[in-house]
């Protein structure tokens, strides 16, 4: 049997892997809105799953922010280029910041 912290990871990782499927082949697929809008559910589930969701919370609001300071930059010099879902042409598409959620759900896990 799987202890309460090994079921916890498994969702954890679960959750990751559909959020990050559903965020990048949805915006590939032309729906970047729709992609957003679930993998923020997702998001949203998370907090409900761990021990300490204050903690959590904060994890992903300072990692959302240190994603949107590293994406804006990366795209100020040229790297990347979005078309689907961009709000501001200087700013990375919603789904993007929906990535870097999914993946600050990751780091205590």
């Amino acid at each position: 049997m799987l202890g309460r912290r090994a079921r916890t990871n498994l969702m954890n990782f679960g959750l990751f892997q559909v959020g990050w499927f559903v965020c990048v082949l949805g915006a590939a697929s032309g729906h970047p809105w729709s992609a957003t809008a679930a993998g923020i559910f997702l998001v949203l589930v998370h907090p409900a799953l761990v021990r300490h969701p204050v903690q959590e919370v904060l994890l992903l609001g300072t990692t959302l922010l240190l994603g949107v300071i590293v994406d804006t930059l990366h795209i100020r010099t040229g790297v990347p280029l979005f078309s689907l879902g961009a709000v501001h042409p200087s700013l990375p598409p919603a789904w993007i910041f929906v990535l870097w959620l999914l993946f600050a759900m990751t780091l205590h896990y």
